[in-house]
Parts: structure tokens; sequence; C-alpha cells
């Protein structure tokens, strides 16, 4: 009787703790699932975070490019200001010393003999007229009919104040229609024929540029280089200057 119930009892703790294992091992493989599951999330989102932070990089990368080409163009607006603000100056300054010239003219003019007064005056007052008829045209665009009409000028008033600035016109409007070799033409005559006139600089400046545009380049940048030494204190000179730099020397 005593074997039996010792028999018993054996039996009883072995399925005790045969129950006790089995529960630990289910216990220990939840938890196994529970951490392989923890670790897949945060595999995910160490994944997702790469991919921010990749995107971010992309962002900054993009951010900056644009930065830059703004930049650039800031640059090159700045550039083109400074550069009108020039030719405006020359403009003036051209426009300050033709004043000047015709004052020149008319204070010969106070010294002529009293019966040859009239007849300059009136010579005076028709040539500025036909100069303003052409100057009038090309501001209007009318290239053609200004070339025509300082052509006509040039034929009739050598002797005029206004002699140079119609050749620089005629030069500024062939320019304008493309035509480079007239207007070559054009600008020369001003240092060949009135090497005192205050539109020397400018005239020789679009010489250059005219040489350019028809690909002499070599005579262009001489021509330049003359300006600059020259004219060393003039607008032109300086755009002169930026020209060389811009073509290579």
């Amino acid at each position: 009787m005593k074997n039996g119930f010792g028999i018993t009892a054996l039996l009883l703790l072995f399925l005790f703790f045969s129950c006790a294992t089995r529960g630990e091992i289910k216990r220990f493989k939840l938890q196994l699932d529970y951490l392989e599951q923890s670790n897949a999330d945060i595999q995910k989102r160490l994944t997702r975070l790469d991919s921010l932070q990749n995107e971010q990089l992309k962002l900054a990368h993009t951010i900056s490019a644009n930065m830059d080409y703004n930049m650039k163009m800031v640059q090159d607006e700045i550039t083109l200001v400074r550069n009108a603000l020039q030719e405006s100056g020359y403009r003036a300054e051209q426009l300050t010393k033709k004043i000047e010239s015709v004052s020149e003219e008319l204070s010969r003019k106070i010294a002529t003999p009293a019966d040859t007064l009239d007849t300059l005056a009136q010579n005076r007052d028709l040539s500025e007229t036909v100069y303003r008829q052409a100057y009038l045209e090309q501001t209007r665009g009318n290239y053609q009919i200004a070339i025509a009409k300082y052509k006509d000028f040039i034929d009739r008033y050598q002797e005029s104040a206004y002699i140079d600035d119609a050749y620089y016109q005629l030069g500024e409007c062939y320019f304008t229609l493309g035509e480079y070799k007239n207007a070559l033409e054009s600008y020369l005559q001003i240092p060949r024929s009135f090497n005192s006139s205050p539109l020397v600089p400018p005239a020789l400046y679009k010489a250059a540029l005219s040489y350019r545009e028809l690909g002499k380049n070599t005579s262009a940048k001489s021509l330049l280089n003359r300006l600059i030494k020259d004219y060393p204190n003039s607008n032109e000179a300086r755009l002169a200057k930026e020209r060389l730099k811009n073509w290579g020397r």
C-alpha cells in the first residue's frame, strides 16, 4: 500500500514539473515572438529614418543648388545694371563735351564780320534742323529713313558742329540693323577726321564691337587697347577693360 502511494506521489510530482516546464517554454516562446516583433518594428523605423535622412540630404543639395543659381542670376543682373550705368555715364559725358564744343563755335561766330553773321546763322539753323529730323527718325525706329537723312546732312554740312554726331549716329543706325561693316566705317570716320571730338572714345569702342561682330577679334582687341592707352580716364576705357577681360586678352 505504501509502495503504491509512493509511486502515485512520484507520478504527480513528474506531471507537475512537466506542466511547469511546458508553461515556461510557452512563456519563453511568447517573449521571443514579442522580441522578434519589436526588433522588426525597430528595423522598420530605422529604415524609415534612413529614408528621411536621404530625402533631407537631397533637399539640402537642391536648396544649395537653387541658391547658387539664384546668386548667379543676381550677380548677372548687377553686372547688367553696372554696364547700363556706365553706358549712361559716357552718354552724359559726351553730351557735356558737345555743349562745350557748340559754345566754342558760337564764340568764334560772334567774332565773325557782321556781313556774314546772318548767313552763318541761317546755315546753322538749317543744319541743326536737318540733323534733328534725322535723329527723330532714329528714335522712332525708322533707321533706313534716318540713315538717308544723316547721309544728306553729311554731304551738305561738313562744317556743322553736329557733323561728328551725324557720323556717330549713322554708325548707331547701321549697328542696330546688323550692318556692321557700314557701322565700322561710320565710327572710324570720327577719329580719322575729328580727332578732337568728344565722340572719339565712344566711336572707338563701338568700332571695336563692330570688328568683333565681323569676326575680326584681333582688330577688335587692338582697338580697345588703343582706346585704353589714348583715353585712360574715359568711361569707354573702363568698358573696354571689361570687354577685354570677358574676351580674354
